[in-house]
C-alpha cells in the first residue's frame, strides 16, 4: 500500500513536470512571436501620404515590428506624383531573407490653383471655357466647363463661371469676365462728305469703348475713292477692318456730236468731252447705233464711273458715206545696193479722208536683195469702207554690194566708242560730231538711194546735205535708231526717234550755223530757218518747210 503511494506520487510528479515544460514551451512561443516576429498591417491600411510628402519611414508599414528594415525600391516611388506604388521591404542585414511587399497611396486633395483673363470675342463667335484660364497649378491634368452656359447673343461685358477639376476630382470655381462687341465687315465713306475718322463708324458706343486705333486713313485719302484699312486692339487681338472711299456722284461731261465716214467705229465715250469724276469713267451705248444709216442718228450713251455712278445723255451721229480710197504717199522707184536690208515701208505713209490711221501692205513677191535686177513692189491701203488703192513702183538692186558700206559703218561705231547703258542723246550726238569730223560740204552729190549716197560720201570724204543725211541715217540703223530722211527741193535732213519722240536731225555744216543741231523740235527749226533766209536774204523762210502731214509730229522744243 505505500509502495503503490509512493508509484503515484512519482507519476504524479513526472506528469506535473512535463505539464510545466509544455507550460514553458507554450510561454517561451509567445514570448517569440511577440517579441521577435514582425507584423505587417493589411493592405487597407497601408500608408497614404499626399502628395509632395515624405516617403515614410518602413515602420508605418508594420503593425509589429522587431527589427530595422528598408525601402529597396524607394527610388521608384514618386512621392510628387499622386499613384498606387509597391513597396518592398528588405530586412537589414538580412539581404538573403524574402522581402516583404506592400502598397504606398499618393493622393491628391488639393483642388487646382487658377488665374484667369478677359476674354475679348466679336459677336457670332464662340467661347470655350479654356479660354478663360490664364495659367493653372495642379499636379495633374485638368478639364474645364461653364457652371452655367453663357448668352453669347448680347454685347457687354459679362462675368461667368468656370469649373476646373483635375484628374482626381479635385475641383474650384472660379469667376471670369468676357467682353462681346459687334464690329462692321466694312466700313464704306463718301469721299464728298467724309473728313473725319470716327471709332463709333464701326462699332456701337460700347464696342467703340473697347477699341484702341492702331492705324487708320488719313484725311487725305478720306477724300480719295479708294481701298483702305483700319486696325484696331481689342484686348490681346487685333482686328484689321476694310475701309472703302466711294464716289456716289455721277461724272459730268459735255456731250459731243461726230461726224464718222462709213465703217468707222467711235466708242461711245468719244461722244463726251470735259469728262469729270474721282474715278476712271467708261463710256457704253445704250443703243448699239445703226453703223451703215447714212445721215444723222442720236445715239444714247452712258458714263460710268468706278463705283457704277452713271450718267446718261444723247448726241448727234452723222454717218458719211465713204467712195474715196486712201491716198499712198511717198512710194518711189528706187536703187538698194545688193545685200542691202530693205525696209519696204520706210517713208511711205496711208492717208485717207476719214482721218483713221490704215495699214499698208507691201506684196514683194519675188524680191531677192542678193541678186542685182528691177523688181516690181505693190503698195496696197484699203480704208474701212472698202476703198482700195494700190501703186506700183521699182526697187532696182545695184551690182555694189551692201558690205561695202557696212565695213565703213562698222569702222564707225567703233570710233563713236559709245557704251551700252550710255543714254540716247549722247548717242546721238556722238553720231552727229563724227559724221560732222568726217565729211567736208559740198554743192551737190547724186542722189542713188540711201545707201549708195551713204557709201559715195563715206568714200569720197564729202557730200552735201543728202550725204550728211544718208551717212548718218545707215550709222542710226546700226544703232537700232528709228529713222527717216526728208527730202525736199532745197534741203535733206533726218527725223530720229528718241524716247518715243520724234526729233530733228542736221548735220549738215554751214558757215552760217551757231549751234549744234543733233536733236532739235520744231521752235529751234524755226528759228534756224529764219537765220537761214537772213543769210540767203530772203523774205520769207523756207530752209525747213516740209509736208508735215507725210511725217511723224515732231516735238516743239
Amino acid at each position: 500500500m505505500q509502495y503503490n503511494s509512493k508509484k503515484t506520487l512519482v507519476k504524479r510528479i513526472v506528469a506535473a513536470s512535463i505539464g510545466g515544460l509544455a507550460l514553458l514551451a507554450v510561454i517561451s512561443a509567445v514570448v517569440y512571436y511577440f517579441f521577435y516576429t514582425d507584423k505587417l498591417k493589411p493592405e487597407t491600411d497601408a500608408p497614404k501620404i499626399e502628395y509632395g510628402e515624405p516617403l515614410p519611414a518602413p515602420a508605418a508599414w508594420f503593425s509589429r515590428c522587431n527589427h530595422e528594415y528598408i525601402i529597396a525600391n524607394a527610388a521608384e516611388i514618386l512621392t510628387d506624383v499622386p499613384g498606387v506604388y509597391e513597396v518592398v521591404l528588405q530586412r537589414a542585414g538580412a539581404e538573403n531573407a524574402d522581402a516583404l511587399r506592400s502598397k504606398l497611396t499618393v493622393a491628391d486633395s488639393t483642388a487646382p490653383e487658377v488665374v484667369t483673363k478677359k476674354v475679348y470675342a466679336l459677336l457670332g463667335e464662340t467661347i470655350t471655357p479654356d479660354e478663360f484660364i490664364e495659367s493653372v497649378n495642379d499636379v495633374s491634368p485638368v478639364t474645364t466647363e461653364f457652371a452655367a452656359a453663357p448668352d453669347l447673343t448680347i454685347t457687354g461685358n459679362t462675368e461667368i463661371s468656370v469649373v476646373v477639376k483635375d484628374l482626381y476630382g479635385n475641383e474650384v470655381v472660379v469667376s471670369g469676365f468676357y467682353s462681346i462687341i459687334e464690329i462692321k465687315d466694312v466700313v464704306i465713306y463718301d469721299y464728298e462728305s467724309k473728313s473725319e475718322f470716327a471709332v463709333t463708324d464701326f462699332a456701337d458706343e460700347f464696342g467703340a469703348s473697347q477699341l484702341d486705333v492702331v492705324s487708320k486713313p488719313t484725311a487725305e485719302e478720306l477724300q480719295k475713292p479708294g481701298e483702305y484699312t483700319a486696325v484696331f486692339k481689342y484686348g490681346e487681338r487685333q482686328l484689321t477692318v476694310p475701309v472703302t472711299v466711294m464716289d456716289s456722284t455721277p461724272p459730268t461731261a459735255t456731250p459731243r456730236d461726230i461726224t464718222i465716214f462709213q465703217g468707222q467705229r467711235p466708242g461711245a465715250i468719244e461722244f463726251a468731252t470735259g469728262i469729270e469724276d474721282a474715278s476712271a469713267v467708261t463710256g457704253e451705248y445704250i443703243t448699239e447705233p445703226v453703223w451703215d444709216n447714212f445721215g444723222d442718228q442720236q445715239v444714247a450713251v452712258r458714263l460710268k464711273d468706278a463705283y457704277e455712278n452713271v450718267f446718261e445723255f444723247s448726241a448727234k451721229l452723222t454717218v458719211n458715206q465713204d467712195k474715196t480710197p486712201p491716198a499712198i504717199v511717198g512710194a518711189a522707184d528706187r536703187e538698194v545696193m545688193k545685200g542691202e536690208k530693205v525696209a519696204f515701208k520706210k517713208g511711205i505713209i496711208v492717208t485717207d479722208n476719214s482721218g483713221v490711221e490704215l495699214e499698208l501692205e507691201v506684196d514683194s513677191t519675188g524680191f531677192d536683195a542678193s541678186v542685182p535686177g528691177k523688181y516690181s513692189i505693190t503698195y496696197t491701203a484699203t480704208d474701212l469702207a472698202g476703198n482700195s488703192a494700190s501703186v506700183k513702183k521699182n526697187i532696182t538692186v545695184t551690182e555694189a554690194d551692201v558690205s561695202l558700206v557696212d565695213a565703213y559703218v562698222d569702222k564707225a561705231i567703233t570710233a563713236l566708242k559709245l557704251e551700252e547703258n550710255q543714254p540716247a542723246p549722247e548717242k546721238l550726238k556722238a553720231v552727229y560730231q563724227y559724221v560732222r569730223k568726217y565729211l567736208k560740204p559740198i554743192v551737190e552729190t547724186s542722189d542713188d538711194g540711201v545707201y549708195q549716197t551713204a557709201y559715195a560720201a563715206f568714200t569720197n570724204a564729202k557730200a552735201d546735205c543728202r550725204g550728211y543725211s544718208a551717212m548718218s541715217s545707215v550709222i542710226f540703223d546700226r544703232l537700232g535708231f528709228e529713222n527717216l530722211i526728208i527730202h525736199t527741193k532745197t534741203h535733206t535732213w533726218n527725223l530720229v526717234k528718241i524716247n518715243d519722240k520724234w526729233y530733228f536731225y542736221d548735220a549738215m555744216e554751214r558757215n552760217w550755223q551757231k549751234e549744234d543741231l543733233y536733236m532739235f523740235g520744231q521752235k529751234k527749226a524755226d528759228e534756224v530757218a529764219q537765220l537761214h533766209a537772213d543769210e540767203m536774204k530772203k523774205d520769207k523762210p523756207y530752209y525747213y518747210n516740209f509736208d508735215k502731214t507725210l511725217y511723224p509730229k515732231v516735238e516743239e522744243e
